[in-house]
């Protein structure tokens, strides 16, 4: 058995380069073999009528203020794939727009695009990742089974799809394990798994065919992610992508 972990820093570093390399580091120290990063252009992904709330944060007190707090530029993105490099494991940005995908092409080299849930059904989004050549993982929260077949179908290079239930934090009566054999059996070519979004991780007993794959996220709350950052900063939590391969 072989394994592929990804630390999901996402936009936990809020905004912070300092503590974006502390946990790259610290996954580093886990073992872990790839770290993943979110990416937005705020305008494209929100309404100006949705960044115009208000909404307290260290940041300001406007959501505009507070997404753009917790987005790096592309500098910034260059140093903490450097430091990722520097530490022998792979890079991966999770765009939310195309706009951002493009920025991720021209200026960073990832191991993966991973298609968040709420991406799934959008076409043009996805057509966009086709032009990237790179392979991906296509998470499926909150899709109908046509819908899962669509993002398939549109996608020319998918490596992995993941059953996940899109409820933070998931709890353990809604995971619903059996819809990994529901997906296995629909796609038995792809590398099948399951993403749970819990404060604890699942013990599985039993493992998959040779040719799947099992995936799960250990969520980390936030007494964890306090080890490493100061009080201001503790507004987020961590996740952990655990990719299994028999």
């Amino acid at each position: 058995m072989s394994m592929y972990i990804i630390a999901e820093i996402g936009i936990n570093h809020n905004g912070s380069l300092d503590l974006a390399r502390e946990l790259i580091r610290r996954a580093a120290q886990a073992g872990c073999n790839a770290v993943k990063f979110q990416k937005r252009t705020i305008d494209l992904v929100y309404t100006a009528e949705e960044l115009d709330k208000y909404r307290e944060s260290p940041w300001g007190t406007t959501n505009r203020q507070q997404k753009e707090g917790l987005e790096f530029s592309v500098e910034q993105y260059q140093n903490i794939e450097e430091y990722t490099r520097s530490l022998d494991m792979d890079f991966i940005v999770s765009c939310w727009d195309k706009n951002s995908v493009d920025v991720i092409e021209e200026h960073c080299n990832v191991r993966y695009h991973k298609v968040a849930s709420a991406l799934a059904t959008d076409k043009a989004f996805l057509q966009k990742l086709n032009e990237t050549g790179k392979p991906v993982i296509l998470s499926v929260g909150m899709c109908t089974p046509e819908e899962v077949d669509a993002a398939i179908n549109i996608l020319d290079n998918v490596e992995y799809v993941l059953a996940c239930t899109s409820t933070y934090p998931t709890k353990p009566e809604e995971v619903n394990l059996r819809y990994i054999n529901t997906l296995q059996e629909s796609y038995p070519d792809l590398r099948v798994g399951l993403i749970t979004i819990t404060d604890w991780m699942h013990v599985l007993v039993q493992p998959p065919s040779a040719q799947n794959v099992w995936s799960f996220t250990l969520h980390w709350i936030e007494q964890c992610m306090a080890l490493i950052s100061p009080p201001l900063l503790r507004m987020s939590t961590a996740w952990w992508m655990l990719l299994i391969r028999w």
